[in-house]
C-alpha cells in the first residue's frame, strides 16, 4: 500500500480526547489511577521506527512517554496514567506520535 509518511523520515501526531471520564466518575472521586488502552497497528509500508502514546491534561505533560509494540496486526497497549485528579479528567487527552526514521 501506498506510505501516508510519502517516503521521507517524518513526524505525526494524533490527538485523542473527549473520553467522557468526567461525566461518569462520581464527583470528587479518588483516582488512583486511569487506563488509556490504544487499540492499532502499522502498515508495514510506512516502515515505522517508533509509536509512542503520552498522556496530557491540557498542555501538562503526565508520566513518561509509552513505546507501542508495533505490529501490522490490530493489537492493544495499556497506557496506566498516575497523579490525576477529579478535574483533570475533563481535559485528559492522549497524544499518539508515529517515527519514520
Amino acid at each position: 500500500g501506498a506510505s501516508s509518511f510519502g517516503g521521507a523520515a517524518a513526524v505525526a501526531t494524533l490527538e485523542l480526547a473527549a473520553f467522557g471520564a468526567y461525566s461518569v466518575v462520581p464527583d470528587a472521586a479518588p483516582i488512583d489511577s486511569v487506563a488509556v488502552t490504544v487499540r492499532h497497528s502499522e502498515d508495514p509500508s510506512d516502515q515505522l521506527s517508533s509509536v509512542v502514546a503520552q498522556a496530557y491534561v491540557g498542555a501538562t505533560q503526565y508520566g513518561s512517554p509509552a513505546a507501542l509494540t508495533l505490529s501490522a496486526t490490530v493489537r492493544e497497549d495499556t497506557v496506566i496514567v498516575e497523579g490525576l485528579t477529579y478535574a483533570d479528567l475533563a481535559d485528559l487527552r492522549v497524544q499518539i506520535t508515529a517515527t519514520r526514521a
